[in-house]
């Protein structure tokens, strides 16, 4: 089995990340240089939580030009909560927008096109529309990390199985987030990391929110 390898991640271990909120931009890129002082060797910025006001191109422009000194992830995760509603087609040209700007890792929800409780769609049709999607950001240079957060607990194999429809609609890494409140269900978190590491052939990300998380987020 060949597991391939993304562009952003390093071949031996992960890179170190620092996330971020976007808000007033002089503010954010001072938070960006802290960062880099102290290591960070990317970046992931959240740009949903950007106030309405500091949310212009030429604002974000000016933050992505700091930050694009190392890698950067851009997510953008923001519906309904945002004034006003932004269709899945308005999010997706921004995002493709932020490669232009020089993001180099692209976050796709997998219920994009569709919405879904569990942030996951089955719609042939919407499937279509993030393959298509994913194909013009590979276009354009950058790499796509599919995501699904579910706020309850989840099997491992109902993981593996989320985790393998991303990989099936050609991203480049696997990102899943679930709940664990309990022992049990810390102990299959950690049992679902080594079904992943055995069953896919890209790259993932699992993480856990809850009472128990911060066990499994440290290892």
């Amino acid at each position: 089995r060949v597991v391939k390898v993304s562009k952003f991640l390093y071949k031996k271990r992960p890179r170190i990340v620092a996330m971020l909120s976007i808000g007033e931009p002089k503010e954010t890129i001072e938070k960006i240089n802290r960062c880099l002082s102290q290591g960070a060797e990317g970046f992931c910025l959240l740009y949903q939580s950007c106030p309405l006001e500091f949310k212009t191109k030429d604002n974000l422009k000016k933050i992505m030009d700091v930050a694009r000194k190392k890698p950067v992830y851009f997510a953008n995760y923001i519906r309904g909560n945002s004034q006003p509603e932004l269709s899945d087609d308005v999010l997706a040209q921004q995002l493709l927008e932020a490669i232009d700007m020089g993001a180099q890792l692209i976050d796709v929800r997998t219920d994009m096109f569709c919405r879904s409780v569990d942030e996951v769609t089955r719609d042939s049709s919407a499937v279509e529309q993030q393959k298509s999607l994913i194909s013009e950001i590979h276009n354009r240079g950058a790499e796509v990390i599919m995501s699904t957060h579910i706020f309850e607990y989840r099997s491992p194999q109902n993981v593996l199985e989320i985790a393998k429809l991303q990989q099936e609609r050609g991203v480049d890494i696997a990102k899943v987030v679930t709940t664990v409140d309990s022992k049990k269900e810390l102990d299959d978190a950690f049992k679902t990391l080594f079904l992943l590491k055995e069953n896919l052939n890209i790259p993932f990300l699992f993480l856990t929110n809850g009472s128990f998380h911060r066990y499994h987020r440290i290892v």
